[in-house]
């Protein structure tokens, strides 16, 4: 059977399509990200947060969190503006 006729039901897409273009590097930003984040806090916490008081600790851990969100919203906004509906009553 060649491929144009193999049945797709239920079956993965054995290669990229248009729309997924770009969303591997943006899945390792945030897989990468996430491990950093959760590193950074687990050596922080433990050689680190000796020498700070509650409320710098925590506005170090809530810093790291900001960051962690920016690089991971500037990963996928583009994905999310290219892939969103239009808006009600906008010129297709």
């Amino acid at each position: 059977m060649p491929e144009s006729e193999a049945p797709t039901h239920g079956a993965l897409p054995t290669r990229a399509t248009p729309a997924d273009e770009g969303f591997g590097w943006r899945v390792a930003v945030s897989i990468t990200s996430l491990f950093g984040l959760v590193i950074f806090i687990l050596l922080y916490l433990a050689f680190g947060a000796s020498s700070f008081t509650v409320v710098q600790s925590g506005v170090l851990v809530i810093a790291a969190l900001l960051v962690f969100i920016a690089a991971n919203g500037a990963a996928w906004v583009g994905w999310g503006i290219r892939h969103s509906p239009p808006a009600p009553g906008a010129p297709i």
